[in-house]
């Protein structure tokens, strides 16, 4: 656990360098593991990928954040119902690698879709959501020269697909 939290809390004025997304993912894994466990499987669908030019610790939080919002989608205790399903790989030919975190939750309309990575923008009951966390993913992603977009409709769950460039060899 504590190295996992010492993922995320590096801060500072670091650049985005080689970063093993599969890693950065196992560790966010990890930490929301008790908050998953209740409401979902969790699905790996991992292929070997490039290291990604992203910081560290904001990928972590893009991650972690992605994660919590998709168990939060979910109902607690129908565990065998539902999943997370996290997919990584090379995109071909393109120089990116994406990353997709889908859950098996409510989904969502098109006017929240529209609205999702405004600040303070929140679905969620008061005292649970901010409404922050959407709006830095979306500007960290953006930071490492990436970018985030959302798919999903009302009853059949919801995907975040996140690309980003590949570090250099």
């Amino acid at each position: 656990i504590a190295g996992d939290l010492r993922t995320f809390a590096r801060q500072g004025d670091e650049v985005p360098g080689p970063v093993s997304a599969q890693r950065v993912l196992e560790s966010a894994l990890r930490m929301v593991r008790n908050q998953v466990q209740a409401r979902a499987r969790v699905v790996r669908d991992f292929s070997d990928c490039s290291p990604v030019l992203a910081i560290e610790s904001g990928l972590g939080q893009v991650f972690l954040n992605l994660l919590v919002n998709a168990a939060q989608a979910l109902p607690d205790g129908y565990h065998d119902e539902h999943e997370i399903r996290i997919r990584l790989h090379d995109e071909p030919d393109t120089g990116h690698v994406v990353i997709g975190i889908s859950d098996t939750g409510h989904g969502m309309t098109e006017s929240v879709k529209q609205r999702l990575f405004s600040p303070f923008f929140t679905t969620k009951p008061s005292g649970v959501g901010t409404g922050l966390g959407l709006s830095i993913c979306k500007r960290l992603v953006t930071s490492f020269g990436g970018d985030i977009s959302v798919e999903g409709e009302p009853g059949k769950g919801t995907t975040f697909t996140i690309r980003l460039r590949a570090a250099p060899p």
